[in-house]
């Protein structure tokens, strides 16, 4: 999703050999398209010998903020959405399941339904065909490493949460080191994942860049799972070879969210979800979200 859209008008100045000063404005049209480009506009426009050139003079932009992906949160209601789903019935299930084209919310609602219970052999299989026939006997593997266990949060089911009497550690740059080269020595793997806690003072955007720029001797692909960030931070990091990111979403049920997150800087709901649309601004290659059992709750 993008973040921003750049609305703006051109005008065109056009004057003549005879009369270079005479010049008259033309707003021409309005456009919109997605930060990330940019463009050098020359026009042309001839008859004959005589030849009038246009050139775009003047740009008026307007930055207009779009819906965030927490906004489009807010129009979902948890209760009737959950009703919906605990609506369908048995027909509604083989509905979906002989659809030839795509699905739609409505079919997807019924294969997670109480009323989809009978066909989960049937969808595991529709799955494993699928699956073949758009990637084949294919398995994609990647190794992480956790840089440190040092974490600012108070997620009631982490292990690194601030209040557990553990021991915290932050790899120092040889210690990266010798872990990418111990991984190198287990077998020929290329993806790796970089790990951290939430602790940004300590080990934040700065020490994660180095950790890429380390690790690219060794490794051809480099994903992270670390806190998340700024757009311009996603993107100062797919400078130093950042291909990916992923990212836990435990539930999108607002009030439980903020039970199982009490404190710190992940308790701050609209900040996570949002995370993902900061990613895409910033052009991130491959964003994956994953969803633990939380969801259900």
């Amino acid at each position: 999703m993008r973040i921003l859209v750049i609305h703006f008008r051109f005008w065109i100045l056009r004057g003549n050999k005879k009369d270079p000063g005479s010049k008259r404005d033309i707003c021409v049209s309005k456009y919109s398209f997605e930060p990330g480009f940019f463009f050098y506009l020359r026009m042309e426009k001839g008859e004959g010998r005589k030849r009038l050139r246009y050139h775009v003079v003047q740009l008026i932009f307007n930055f207009q903020l779009i819906k965030m992906f927490s906004d489009e949160l807010e129009k979902i209601s948890w209760e009737e959405t959950t009703k919906a789903i605990y609506s369908k019935t048995d027909a509604d299930v083989r509905r979906a399941l002989g659809k030839k084209e795509h699905l739609d919310v409505n079919d997807f609602m019924a294969l997670i339904s109480p009323a989809a219970t009978p066909y989960l052999e049937v969808m595991a299989r529709l799955s494993q065909k699928y699956t073949m026939e758009r990637f084949g006997k294919t398995i994609s593997m990647f190794v992480p490493l956790y840089l440190t266990n040092s974490c600012t949060n108070s997620c009631v089911y982490c292990g690194f949460h601030i209040s557990n009497p553990m021991k915290r550690t932050i790899l120092t740059e040889e210690e990266i080191v010798n872990e990418y080269k111990a991984i190198k020595r287990l077998a020929p793997f290329e993806n790796l994942l970089l790990v951290t806690g939430e602790n940004p003072a300590a080990a934040g955007v700065p020490y994660i860049a180095r950790a890429l720029d380390l690790a690219k001797p060794y490794f051809s692909n480099l994903q992270i799972e670390v806190m998340p960030l700024k757009a311009e931070e996603y993107q100062e990091l797919t400078n130093h070879g950042l291909n990916g990111v992923i990212c836990f979403q435990e539930t999108y049920h607002k009030a439980n969210y903020k039970t199982y997150h009490p404190r710190g800087m992940k308790s701050k709901f609209e900040w996570r979800v949002d995370g993902f649309d900061r990613m895409s601004a910033a052009f991130v290659v491959l964003i994956v979200a994953c969803h633990q059992a939380l969801s259900v709750l």
